[in-house]
């Protein structure tokens, strides 16, 4: 289950990764509060949530779609 979480992290830095590294002006800037999160050891079988504060610091829409792993 931590292997789990741990690749749908990476795959989420993967999605935003070009996002980050985007100075340019006029476009959207992603802005992650908390991006890593240690769900410390979890039972197997046990279903564990976390929110993750994304904000748009740009000024342009920024557009994320999640998807399930």
């Amino acid at each position: 289950m931590k292997a789990r979480i741990l690749r749908s992290f990476l795959a989420a830095i993967f999605f935003v990764s070009p996002l980050l590294l985007s100075s340019a002006c006029g476009n959207p800037r992603i802005f992650i509060e908390n991006p890593v999160f240690d769900a410390g050891k979890i039972p197997q079988g046990e279903k564990i949530a976390h929110d993750f504060l994304i904000k748009n610091t740009g000024d342009k829409v920024l557009s994320v779609k999640v998807r399930p792993c």
